[in-house]
C-alpha cells in the first residue's frame, strides 16, 4: 500500500507495484482508498522532457474499489504520475496495474461504451457510430482520436452542488421545444400572482417584473395580492399603471375575471428564466393540460445559481411523500377551486396539501413537467444548504388530508417536510410467496433463508426454494432441514440455467396472492420489511413494489432503477453510504420509479399472470426490467420505498460479461431491450434529463 499525498510516480524500472509501460493502448487499473466517498486522480505522462500538462486524463475512483479505464501511451513514455485531485485528503494507493490492449480490442470497446453511454451515440451500432466520426476526417486515426475524446467525457461526473455554474457556463442544459405555433394564435392567457408581505422590498418587485418583460412578449398579466391587509401601498402606485393590485378581499374579483387563463403563484424578488413564456406556451399548445411544473434553483446575493432542483416526471407516490413540485406550478384556472382556494393556495408559502388536492383526480396525461429550469428563488438567508425537496410548513394539514382523503393508516415524520405514509393492509392479511431460486451455494443461500424465517413480522409468507440443479450435500442437507418449517417447499427446476423461467416454474405452483422475486443472496435487516412491501403491493393502482438494498459494505446497492443508464439502465444512488439522503432527499421517501430490482420485488399474483411473467427469451440481464415496465404499461405504477431494507450479498465487483459466450448473450438481451422499450430507455418519465445517463449518482449530464 502507498500513501499519496502530491502524488506517486511511476517509471519502466520501477518494481514498487506491478505495471508495464509499453506504448498504444492500455487498461489502467487502480485500487485506493480514502477517507471520502469518491475521489478524482490524474494522471500524467513523460516522454522524456518532463511531465507534460497537456497530457493528462482524469480518472474517478471509489473507495475500496477496482477501477479500470482504457488510455493511451504515447511514444517513448518513461513515467507515469498519479496524483489525486483533492490533496487535503489522505489516500492510499493500494494496487495499480497497466495492461496493454491490441488497437482492435482498444476500439471495439471504445465504441461500446460511446453506444451505451454516451448522448450523442446511444443506441447507434459501432459501425455507425464509427460512421459518424469518420465524417470530414482524411486518416483512420483522426476518427480514434474523437472517439476516444468523447469516450473520456462518459467519465466526467458534474457534481450539482460543486459544478453546477460550470455546466451552465458550458451550456449541457436540456432544452425543451419551442412553441409550434406563433403565441398570438393562442388564446390561453398567463397571469403570475405576486406576493407581497411586510417584509417585500419594492426593487424585489421590479426585479420580478423586469425578469418578466425580458420574455420578449407581452403575453402575460401580472396581479399584486397583498397578503397583509395592513400593508401601506403607496410605493407600489407607479408598478399600478402597469399591473393589477388586489388586496386579499378582492380575490373573489380575481377569479371572476380570469377565463381561459393560467395562473402561477411566486414571490415577489424571485426571477424567471428568459424562456419562461415560450416554454410555457410552447407545452400548452393543442394538449388538454390542468397543471404544468418546471425545474428550478436558487440564487444568492452575488448572483450565483446554486442548488437546482431537476425534478421527476409526474411522481404520485413522491408527492404524497413530500412536496417535490416546490414553487414552480402553474394551474389551468379551472382546475383550482375559485376565491377562498385560491387565498388559501395563496397564503401558504408552501402549499402541498393543495397541490395533492389539485393533482388527485387528474389523468396523468393533464400533467406535464417542462424539464428546464425556469424559476430562479431568491436565498433569502446568508446560509445556503445543499439541494433538498421542498419543505412543506404546515405538515399537520397535509396529514390530516392524507388519512382523510387516502385511507391511509398513519403518517409518520421522521424528518421535517418527508411523509411516511403507513397504507393500510386487507382485513384479511395476504398470503405472500417468496420465490428463492438456487443453485447450492449453500453459503449464501442458508443465511437468507434462515433470515427470513426468524426475522420477518409479516406472519402471512410461504418461502418456495426454487432448486436449479443442486448436487452439493451440503446443499441437499440443508433442503431435508428446512422442509420441516411448514412455510417453506423445496421445488426442482431440473433445466439450464434461465431466471425468468425459473420464476415463472415457482409462480405456478405458487398458493400466494401476492409474488415475492428474492435472490438467494438476501438478507433482511428491519422486521417489518415484508410488512412494508405488502402494505404497498395491496393498492390497486400500484404494480411492482422494490426495496432498499444495500451491499454488505453498507453502500446502496439499489434503490430504484434509472433506464438508460449504461445503455439499457442502472441503480439509482448505487455506491451512496447507507446514511446519504440521496438527490433532493430521494433515499428518504416512497417513490415511484419505471422499474425496480428484481432481487427483492413484490407484486400481485394476478398482475403476474396478466402481463405473462416473466419473460424467459432474457434468461439472465434486464428480465425484471422488462417485467416492471410490462407491468407499467397496464396503467400500473412501478414504487420503491426505503422502509424495506435488506442486504444483497451481490459481489460489487463482480465483473462483466468477460467471454465471448458471454458477451454475445448480453448484447442480445440489450438489443431486446432497445427493440420493446427504446423510447422509455431514452427518457425515463421517473428521471429528467438534465441528469446523467454515464452515472448512476445523479450527477449533471
Amino acid at each position: 500500500m502507498i500513501a499519496m499525498t502530491s502524488g506517486f510516480v511511476l517509471d519502466r524500472y520501477d518494481r514498487s507495484v506491478e505495471f508495464s509501460l509499453i506504448k498504444g493502448w492500455n487498461f489502467i487499473d487502480l485500487e485506493a482508498s480514502f477517507t471520502v466517498e469518491k475521489m478524482s486522480v490524474a494522471i500524467y505522462f513523460d516522454i522524456g522532457h518532463g511531465f507534460d500538462n497537456s497530457k493528462v486524463f482524469y480518472m474517478s475512483l471509489r473507495n475500496g474499489k477496482v477501477t479500470k479505464r482504457i488510455c493511451y501511451f504515447p511514444l517513448k513514455t518513461v513515467r507515469v504520475k498519479i496524483v489525486p485531485v483533492d490533496s487535503g485528503e489522505c489516500f492510499f494507493l493500494e494496487s495499480v496495474k497497466f495492461v496493454w490492449l491490441t488497437p482492435f480490442f482498444a476500439r471495439d470497446r471504445i465504441l461500446h461504451r460511446l453506444s451505451n453511454f454516451h448522448p450523442e451515440f446511444r443506441f447507434l451500432s459501432k459501425q455507425e457510430i464509427k460512421k459518424e466520426l469518420c465524417k470530414d476526417k482524411l486518416f483512420n486515426f483522426r476518427w480514434v482520436k474523437s472517439a476516444f475524446e468523447y469516450y473520456s467525457e462518459t467519465f466526467e461526473h458534474y457534481d450539482p452542488n460543486v459544478d453546477f455554474q460550470n455546466w451552465l457556463l458550458n451550456d449541457r442544459s436540456y432544452k425543451v421545444p419551442l412553441p409550434v405555433n406563433p403565441i398570438s394564435n393562442i388564446k390561453n392567457k398567463l397571469r403570475i400572482f405576486l406576493l407581497i408581505d411586510q417584509q417585500t422590498l419594492v426593487d424585489d418587485v421590479k426585479n420580478t417584473l423586469q425578469s418578466l418583460s425580458d420574455q420578449g412578449c407581452l403575453s402575460f398579466d401580472v396581479y399584486f395580492i397583498d397578503s397583509n391587509s395592513s400593508l401601506i401601498v403607496n410605493d407600489y402606485i407607479a408598478l399600478k399603471k402597469y399591473y393589477c393590485f388586489y388586496a386579499n378581499d378582492d380575490l373573489s374579483l380575481i377569479s371572476e375575471r380570469l377565463n381561459d387563463s393560467w395562473v402561477g403563484f411566486f414571490k415577489a424578488g424571485d426571477l424567471f428564466s428568459n424562456d419562461f413564456v415560450s416554454a410555457f406556451y410552447g407545452a400548452i399548445d393543442e394538449k388538454d393540460l390542468k397543471v404544468l411544473y418546471f425545474d428550478e434553483d436558487r440564487f444568492d446575493s452575488l448572483g450565483n445559481r446554486l442548488n437546482p432542483v431537476f425534478k421527476s416526471g409526474w411522481n404520485p407516490d413522491l408527492l404524497f411523500s413530500c412536496n417535490y413540485l416546490g414553487s414552480g406550478v402553474l394551474f389551468e384556472l379551472d382546475s383550482l377551486s375559485r376565491s377562498s382556494k385560491l387565498r388559501e393556495f395563496y397564503s401558504a408559502d408552501e402549499h402541498h396539501q393543495l397541490l395533492l388536492e389539485q393533482t388527485d383526480d387528474l389523468e396523468v396525461s393533464q400533467i406535464h413537467h417542462i424539464p428546464q429550469i425556469l424559476y430562479h428563488r431568491k436565498i433569502q438567508s446568508e446560509v445556503i444548504d445543499s439541494p433538498t425537496v421542498p419543505v412543506d410548513k404546515s405538515n399537520k394539514d397535509v396529514l390530516n388530508y392524507l388519512i382523510s382523503n387516502h385511507g391511509v393508516e398513519l403518517v409518520r415524520n421522521d424528518v421535517a417536510g418527508l411523509h411516511h405514509i403507513i397504507w393500510p393492509l386487507p382485513h384479511t392479511q395476504p398470503l405472500v410467496s417468496l420465490l428463492v431460486p438456487t443453485r447450492d451455494g449453500i453459503e449464501i443461500l442458508k443465511p437468507c433463508i434462515d433470515k427470513i424465517l426468524s426475522l420477518t413480522s409479516y406472519p402471512c409468507f410461504e418461502v418456495l426454494i426454487l432448486n436449479n440443479q443442486s448436487s452439493c450435500k451440503e446443499t441437499l442437507d440443508y433442503f431435508l432441514h428446512i422442509s420441516k418449517d411448514s412455510r417453506v417447499r423445496v421445488l426442482d427446476w431440473d433445466f439450464s440455467f434461465n431466471y425468468s423461467a425459473i420464476n415463472n416454474f415457482g409462480a405456478r405452483h405458487a398458493n400466494g396472492e401476492i409474488i415475492g422475486l428474492v435472490n438467494n443472496d438476501i438478507e433482511p435487516i428491519n422486521a417489518d420489511w415484508l410488512t412494508e412491501m405488502v402494505r404497498q403491493a395491496c393498492r390497486e393502482e400500484i404494480g411492482c413494489v422494490g426495496a432498499k438494498l444495500y451491499y454488505p459494505n453498507d453502500t446502496i446497492q439499489h434503490a430504484g432503477v434509472v433506464l438508460g443508464i449504461g445503455g439499457v439502465a442502472g441503480h439509482s444512488h448505487r455506491f451512496l453510504p447507507r446514511s446519504s439522503a440521496g438527490y433532493c432527499n430521494r433515499l428518504n421517501v416512497v417513490q415511484n420509479y419505471s422499474a425496480v430490482t428484481g432481487a427483492c420485488l413484490l407484486v400481485r399474483k394476478s398482475v403476474y399472470d396478466q402481463v405473462g411473467g416473466l419473460t424467459e427469451e432474457l434468461a439472465v440481464a434486464f428480465n425484471d426490467v422488462d417485467f416492471c415496465l410490462k407491468v407499467r404499461s397496464l396503467g400500473l405504477r412501478n414504487l420503491w420505498t426505503p422502509f424495506a431494507e435488506l442486504y444483497h450479498h451481490e459481489s460489487i465487483s463482480r465483473g462483466s460479461d468477460n467471454t465471448p459466450r458471454k458477451r454475445k448473450r448480453a448484447l442480445k438481451e440489450a438489443q431486446y431491450m432497445k427493440d420493446h422499450w427504446g423510447a422509455l430507455l431514452e427518457s425515463d418519465p421517473a428521471y429528467n434529463p438534465n441528469l446523467t445517463l454515464m452515472h448512476e449518482d445523479f450527477s449533471l449530464r
